[in-house]
Order: structure tokens, then sequence, then C-alpha cells
């Protein structure tokens, strides 16, 4: 690879761990107020959705940085899911 490439690449990945890292933050909100409330789960199912078929388009293309970035912010949204489903039903 050259520098541009590896630049590039590093960039990347540092880009789709701040994806998932943003999506902490609703979570914390949610349990900081024991309510989901003002979430909607239909926005966050389709995050979900785009991630899970940015994981698998990474994986056929084996573009490994765009699996385990969305990987992760697959992980980091699914919490928010969770958590907004449990506190609704409470």
């Amino acid at each position: 690879m050259n520098i541009l490439q590896d630049i590039t690449l590093w960039f990347f990945s540092v880009a789709m761990f701040i994806n998932g890292m943003l999506f902490l933050p609703q979570a914390v909100k949610i349990i900081q107020k024991k309510s989901a409330k003002d979430i909607s789960l239909i926005t966050f199912a389709g995050f979900c959705f785009i991630q899970l078929s940015s994981v698998i388009h990474g994986f056929v293309e084996k573009d490994y940085a765009l699996m385990w970035g969305m990987g992760y912010s697959f992980i980091t949204c699914g919490i928010v899911i969770i958590l907004a489903i449990v506190y609704r039903k409470q």
C-alpha cells in the first residue's frame, strides 16, 4: 500500500469507531432517565439494518475495516434498541 492508502484506511477506521461510539450517549441517557419515551425504535432499527448490511458487504468484499467498524456500530445501536424495549415495558 502507498502512504495515501494507509492514511485513508486509518481515518476510515477511526471514523467507524467514532460512528459506533455515537450511540453510547443515547444508551447512557436511557439508563439515567430510566425512560425510552423519546427513542424512535423505527429509526434505530433502520440504523441496525444499514449496519448489518454493511457488515455483510464488508465480509463479502474483504473490507475488514468496514466489517469490524460497522459491526461495532451494530452492537452499540442494538444496545440502544434493547434498552428502549426494556424501559418501555416497565
